[in-house]
């Protein structure tokens, strides 16, 4: 796998990735850019849920035109800072097989077209702004998207979006909105 600490820049393009445990493990402020990535989990799968891409505290981070079959570990794990903001872009990524497909914490994530499919939970966030555009959600044994705002008397919104997205077949509820969240659906009066 790839080990990121500090402040240096990660530019990837076309990466196959089979068998890691984190595939991406990063720490810092910095610029991540993956695209093209092919990522594969392990063949038996861990004890451990750890996720294929961890990320905690980056300045950027995008993902583009990528497919990660966790193989019932976690997807993508993105944990910001709450004192700055922080922005996670996710462009025609896909993920199944996940524990959680995409789990973030105070970071605002904007994902557009992508697929989130046979997994535990789709879509975990706490605290931030989140746009899902186009996302199909399928599948799910947990919760499909679950958004966790902060408690009443603490500053931290969370805030779901979404626009032209399908949520199907879970074993669970489609969208669950805890604490201080709010969703906005797109529906019309």
């Amino acid at each position: 796998g790839i080990r990121r600490e500090g402040a240096a820049e990660l530019i990837v393009t076309t990466l196959t990735a089979r068998g890691f445990r984190p595939t991406l493990a990063a720490d810092g402020p910095a610029k991540i850019d993956i695209a093209g990535a092919t990522i594969s989990g392990p063949a038996t799968p861990l004890i451990c849920q750890l996720p294929s891409i961890d990320v905690s505290s980056p300045a950027a981070f995008k993902l583009t035109d990528t497919t990660i079959d966790a193989a019932g570990t976690g997807g993508v794990q993105l944990v910001g800072d709450p004192n700055r903001k922080i922005q996670a872009i996710l462009n025609n990524t896909s993920v199944r097989n996940a524990a959680r497909a995409i789990d973030v914490r105070s970071i605002d994530v904007q994902m557009t077209d992508g697929t989130l499919s046979t997994s535990g939970f789709a879509f975990v966030g706490d605290t931030g702004a989140w746009s899902l555009t186009h996302v199909f959600v399928t599948g799910m044994r947990g919760v499909g998207i679950q958004v966790i705002g902060a408690g009443v008397e603490a500053p931290g919104l969370a805030r779901l979006t979404m626009r032209n997205c399908l949520v199907t077949g879970g074993d669970s509820t489609g969208i669950e909105l805890q604490g201080n969240a709010a969703a906005d659906l797109g529906t019309t009066d």
